[in-house]
């Protein structure tokens, strides 16, 4: 199946699409991959797993978008997409978890306030 601009399947470029973003993160998590000097928990590597995963899809998912919005071939969205995945996967989940943290906080501060 070859992929072609402008006339693909939208069922084919989603395949591709979280294939992609799956192998992105995986690489991501690999590349960055500090264990403790053995201190993790088989649940926390896998918790470190799904988050890395999880924020190189978004970054992936996102600049796909982008790309693709600007009127860029399918191929070519999806290569710059991998590229932008593997980059910025670990700096847009630290983003997005120090947002969460920043909400936590206010809400406890709230409560603490009562």
């Amino acid at each position: 199946m070859p992929m072609t601009g402008g006339g693909d399947s939208n069922q084919q470029k989603d395949i591709f699409l979280i294939i992609i973003a799956f192998l992105a993160g995986i690489i991501t998590m690999i590349k960055g991959y500090d264990d403790l000097n053995g201190q993790l928990t088989k649940g926390q590597k896998f918790r470190k797993l799904i988050v890395g995963c999880f924020g190189s899809f978004i970054t992936v998912f996102a600049v796909f978008e982008v790309f693709a919005y600007f009127g860029l071939p399918t191929r070519l969205c999806l290569a710059l997409s991998a590229v932008f995945g593997y980059l910025g996967g670990d700096v847009s989940i630290k983003l997005l978890l120090g947002y969460i943290e920043k909400l936590v906080d206010k809400k406890v501060d709230k409560i603490g306030d009562k």
